[in-house]
């Protein structure tokens, strides 16, 4: 089951680069891991998208371009974070609790990410290559930078004044099981 959101910009953030950031998410149903997509309107040209290199882990890829994603159990305090940019370089780790106890995380494979772009938008789909679990509470993100350096920071809640995707409050998507 796929679902759908459209992520809102933080409200202490006014940028102009980009109208409209919608996601999508769900288990792939041949079993291929989890699929993500996003797509960011706009005007893609007044953004900075990294170019096109390897699928290598890196950290600090929320520096520049990039989307997240955060999964979490309905119960509990660990959750996972996953960064993908543009670029193919990737994160990811876990945490016992907000911010805190934070390791690796291994996948048996690097996320596969391929982008488009046309004169009115960019899209950016991810396969993540986990195994279907039960249902979740998932949180889409996305830091875009503009030509200018500045940054926006998108997603589906904002829980305060300050941009905080750990905060439980922006997973607020739920993420069904395969059926």
């Amino acid at each position: 089951m796929q679902a759908s959101a459209e992520l809102i910009c933080h409200p202490a953030i006014a940028r102009q680069a980009v109208r409209r950031v919608g996601a999508e998410i769900g288990w792939d149903p041949q079993g291929h891991g989890l699929r993500l997509s996003f797509v960011v309107g706009g005007a893609p040209g007044e953004l900075r998208f990294p170019p096109p290199g390897p699928a290598v882990r890196r950290d600090d890829l929320w520096r520049e371009t990039c989307f997240e994603l955060f999964l979490r159990p309905p119960a509990g305090t660990a959750y996972r974070e996953f960064n993908f940019a543009p670029s193919g370089a990737w994160a990811a780790w876990t945490f016992a609790d907000r911010r805190s106890g934070r390791r690796d995380l291994e996948l048996p494979a690097a996320p596969a990410i391929t982008c488009r772009y046309d004169v009115a938008q960019w899209q950016v789909e991810i396969r993540l290559p986990l195994a279907p679990e039960p249902a979740l509470r998932a949180g889409l993100s996305a830091v875009l930078q503009e030509r200018d350096g500045e940054l926006s920071y998108w997603a589906l809640a904002h829980g305060g004044p300050r941009q905080d995707f750990h905060d439980p409050a922006t997973q607020t998507l739920l993420l069904e099981p395969l059926a």
